[in-house]
């Protein structure tokens, strides 16, 4: 689970691949469920974006191989 605070009355949960957005900045209440947006679990860049040159998305859950070593190093320390 990745939680994203953007201020102090909005953020986005992030739960496997369902992205939740969450917002009150104008007393409006807002909760949306964003399932088509993923954010690499490391970085917190959004996937599936066409970079032009850059490589795709490693997989899934992570925008390049290096976002994964990154996090498997970070849950081998």
């Amino acid at each position: 689970m990745k939680i994203d605070v953007r201020s102090p009355q909005s953020l986005y949960i992030t739960i496997g691949n369902k992205t939740f957005y969450i917002d009150d900045s104008t007393n409006e209440s807002i909760m949306e469920l964003l399932e088509d947006e993923r954010y690499c679990n490391n970085c917190g860049s959004k996937l599936g974006i066409d970079c032009g040159d850059a490589e795709p998305d490693y997989n899934e859950e992570f925008c390049s191989k290096g976002c994964y070593k990154e996090t498997k190093n970070k849950n081998n320390a």
